[in-house]
């Protein structure tokens, strides 16, 4: 993605996530923190991937689910090995 691509994903995953006042979906704030954290904005990430991280929502959510079945989060350990993490949903209790 072009650095105009990500600006462009960045402000509609953030239009999604303001437009849903209830948040039944989860995935537009994982996105937004995502994409700030790539783009380097880690204090506006925060909140977002904050909200993630404290939701009793199993993700993929719905709307993940409808457009990736594959989702995954690649990192570096220890800044030069990938490694590839599925997002899978939390067992239920």
């Amino acid at each position: 993605m072009s650095a105009g691509e990500v600006e462009a994903a960045l402000s509609n995953f953030r239009d999604a996530d303001d437009s849903d006042d209830k948040h039944r979906a989860l995935s537009p704030a994982l996105f937004v923190g995502a994409l700030n954290f790539q783009l380097g904005s880690k204090a506006d990430a925060i909140p977002y991937l904050a909200r993630v991280t404290r939701s009793a929502q199993a993700l993929p959510d719905k709307l993940l689910a409808k457009y990736d079945n594959d989702f995954h989060i690649e990192l570096l350990l220890r800044g030069r090995i990938p490694i590839r993490l599925p997002l899978l949903a939390r067992p239920s209790c």
